[in-house]
């Protein structure tokens, strides 16, 4: 659904041929390239990405996209037994987590973040060293303009239907 939503906005976007299994894109556009270049953005790993001033200072429609696309990506959303909704993002940039934040509180929701400590994790077979990440717990008037991918809107729903149920 989300590499729909891309290659209608006329980009070019290919499949990491590498490995079949990996779930890697690429969109392969010199403009595109070129805004990410103008941003400051190109090259960034993990740990140094931010949100650009123009974007936190923009219209709240333009802020409301680039939120659904930063949680489309790498947010989630769970609902528990009762009914209640949790929609997170997790990132390891410290700068990352306080812009996103700062979108979230301009948007009139609220947003926490909990820092967990750099340490090692066992993952595929091998000890590993993990970053220190950032977790956000967010919430919007209505949590579903967090998301446009169906499957994660769909469960953002999941709080309001779920009281409404329980009054029957």
């Amino acid at each position: 659904e989300m590499i729909e939503n891309i290659a209608s906005l006329g980009y070019n976007i290919k499949k990491d041929q590498k490995n079949p299994n990996d779930l890697h894109y690429e969109i392969r556009d010199k403009h595109f390239k070129g805004l990410i270049k103008d941003l400051g953005l190109l090259g960034k790993h993990a740990t140094d990405k931010f949100i650009p001033e123009c974007y936190k200072n923009a219209p709240t429609e333009v802020k409301l996209e680039l939120i659904k696309g930063l949680f489309d990506t790498d947010g989630t959303c769970s609902v528990s037994k009762v009914g209640k909704v949790r929609c997170g993002y997790r990132t390891v940039s410290k700068q990352l987590a306080l812009d996103i934040r700062d979108v979230i509180w301009s948007l009139g929701g609220r947003c926490t973040i909990h820092v967990s400590p750099a340490r090692q994790r066992f993952m595929k077979g091998k000890m590993r060293d993990c970053s220190t990440s950032y977790g956000l717990l967010v919430w919007l008037k209505n949590d579903k303009d967090l998301f446009r991918l169906s499957r994660k809107k769909d469960k953002a729903k999941g709080e309001g239907e779920k009281k409404n149920a329980h009054k029957l």
